[in-house]
């Protein structure tokens, strides 16, 4: 795993440099991330410590499949949320 997908949550003035660099802004559950590309869904999650079973992942409020993971490039400005699969009826 790379760590191009690390956590670094960037302050204002850290956001303006962003637009700069080679690097985009992520939202994870509401934080800031900023990334280097290229970042699939799988490697962020990974870097996150968040790759477990019984969790499902939305990016912009659609829901991505984990047979997709692998291969989901992440943009920018892209909004991920994650959420505990709960069984019921």
């Amino acid at each position: 795993m790379s760590d191009l997908c690390r956590r670094r949550q960037p302050t204002y003035f850290a956001l303006i440099r962003l637009k700069r660099a080679n690097a985009m802004l992520i939202y994870f559950n509401q934080q800031p991330f900023s990334l280097t590309p290229p970042c699939t869904v799988a490697e962020f999650l990974a870097a996150q410590q968040q790759l477990r079973p019984g969790i499902a992942v939305a990016i912009n409020q659609q829901v991505i499949p984990r047979s997709c993971w692998d291969t989901q490039p992440l943009n920018d400005g892209d909004t991920i949320m994650l959420f505990t699969a709960i069984a019921g009826g």
